[in-house]
């Protein structure tokens, strides 16, 4: 095949071929040409394209839910600082969870830690680095708000019976001056950040229902009556943590009013009381906290008044919300004025006041 024969193969303008041809006539210059006097050279087979394999199937870990990996990870930060889980809630070992996430209890170590997990949540938060679990288990609870809040503190523990004989309309009237305190101390702008709030129950068992916080945190838990009326270990432990909130203020510089605690029941202890009552005593001597005892309907105010160093007052079920709106009201004189200065009181005992003595 000449030049000439060549370009007019090629399908340039002019040609008149169809591209078919044109395409043919490419693979014929393609074919390897056979010299003069040889055979013609096959054109070499090409080789086979291999198969493809199919992807290799890898199974997936089979699915968690949210609330499960948020227990896995509970569980995880727990055991690296020797939290022992309740009782009847300990995961097994054998317990199905990636590889990565597979945990044992270990038994606690002699590790004093100021915290607790209180949620699953914070958990999820604490794993994710090791510096911030370290600056949170080193920052006692409560404290990271005086940065941001700086003023004096006015601590409010309030001790509430519980007790059985409380059923019915005293526990109801009790939770409805709860609110009434909360909504009192939030309209107040300076108490909303002065005040501190604790609540401890007793009524067949003794608990710490809020620890303390500022009034703007503080949300009144609904209370529920039943059980004896274990009052003496009620006044030892919100004395001692009442003891421990001061030392916080103390060890943040943070000022303190003189703190308030509330006593409120409606009928006599059950345990052994004699140790509270010279706590109180002393306590009210050396000026380290003022203690008030409020007797409901038919309390034993013969008991409360060797128990509280000031006259006990007895007050009506139904009046507890004007006791908590005279209590909220005190709370933000005291927070209008100076650490260390008098404020005088409105007195509970007038004519129209919620109290008798």
């Amino acid at each position: 095949m000449n030049q000439e024969g060549v370009y007019a193969n090629t399908g340039l303008p002019g040609s008149g071929l169809s591209y078919r041809q044109q395409v043919l006539d490419w693979e014929d210059l393609a074919q390897p040409q056979a010299q003069p006097g040889q055979a013609p050279q096959s054109q070499a087979p090409m080789p086979p394209i291999p198969a493809l394999s199919p992807p290799r199937k890898t199974l997936a870990p089979p699915p968690f839910s949210q609330a499960r990996q948020a227990a896995i990870a509970a569980a995880q930060v727990a055991r690296r600082h020797g939290i022992q889980p309740p009782a009847g809630q300990r995961p097994s070992h054998t317990a199905r969870a990636p590889p990565t996430t597979r945990h044992r209890w270990t038994q606690p170590t002699t590790r004093n830690t100021s915290y607790a997990i209180r949620d699953t949540q914070s958990a999820i938060r604490l794993q994710q680095g090791p510096s911030l679990m370290d600056s949170f288990s080193q920052t006692p609870f409560g404290t990271t708000s005086f940065a941001d809040n700086p003023e004096p503190r006015c601590a409010c523990l309030l001790l509430l019976d519980c007790s059985g004989s409380m059923q019915g309309n005293p526990i109801e009237e009790l939770n409805a001056g709860l609110i009434t305190f909360k909504d009192e101390l939030a309209a107040d702008e300076l108490a909303v950040k002065r005040v501190e709030v604790a609540v401890i129950s007793f009524g067949g068992a003794v608990n710490v229902v809020t620890d303390f916080t500022t009034a703007g945190a503080f949300t009144p838990t609904t209370l529920f009556a039943g059980g004896e009326t274990p009052m003496g270990a009620a006044i030892n432990l919100g004395l001692d943590l009442l003891q421990a909130r001061k030392q916080i203020y103390k060890d943040n510089g943070i000022a303190y009013y003189r703190p308030w605690v509330f006593l409120i029941t409606d009928g006599a202890p059950t345990d052994e009381w004699s140790a509270a009552a010279n706590r109180v005593h002393q306590g009210e001597s050396a000026k380290n906290f003022s203690f008030f005892a409020v007797g409901v309907e038919n309390a034993n105010l013969e008991k409360l008044g060797q128990i509280a160093a000031r006259p006990t007052a007895q007050t009506p079920g139904a009046a507890l919300p004007d006791l908590f709106l005279w209590l909220s009201k005190s709370l933000g004189s005291v927070s209008q004025s100076k650490v260390g200065d008098t404020v005088p009181l409105e007195n509970p005992t007038a004519p129209d006041g919620w109290a008798a003595v």
